[in-house]
């Protein structure tokens, strides 16, 4: 366990400023770069940029703690939609808790919510727990 939230917060260590913020994500039109299947529910969207440019899309967050640990990018930054605003906002890791949710699109069990939401757990709390409910 220990081992896991290590690799994550490697991952993340390089993570700067927002850069240029996340791209605008075509829902229902994109693949997860995770799992494959499409970006439809924006209440559980992800996105990473890594040191090379390239975004990847999530369709939930336990997608996207998969997709970092397991292919262990160069990141520059990760942001995750928030769940609680009506608008297209977007919280990244360091401003964001992640609230125990159902009907997520892989079942993943988290939404991103601004830190102070009740019951909120930190980038590292829900990725390990989600790390270890995934087969």
């Amino acid at each position: 366990m220990h081992r896991l939230l290590t690799t994550l917060f490697v991952s993340l260590a390089g993570c700067g400023g927002p850069a240029d913020g996340p791209a605008a994500i075509s829902y229902d039109h994109v693949a997860c770069d995770e799992c494959g299947m499409i970006v439809g529910d924006p209440r559980f969207a992800a996105q990473l940029l890594t040191k090379d440019g390239q975004r990847n899309e999530f369709d939930d967050p336990a997608c996207a703690f998969k997709y970092i640990l397991t292919h262990r990018p160069s990141l520059t930054h990760v942001w995750f939609r928030d769940a609680t605003a009506s608008d297209e906002r977007w919280l990244d890791e360091a401003s964001a808790v992640f609230v125990p949710t159902r009907g997520a699109p892989m079942d993943g069990g988290w939404s991103a919510a601004p830190i102070g939401t009740p019951g909120g757990v930190s980038f590292g709390e829900a990725s390990s727990a989600s790390l270890r409910a995934s087969p």
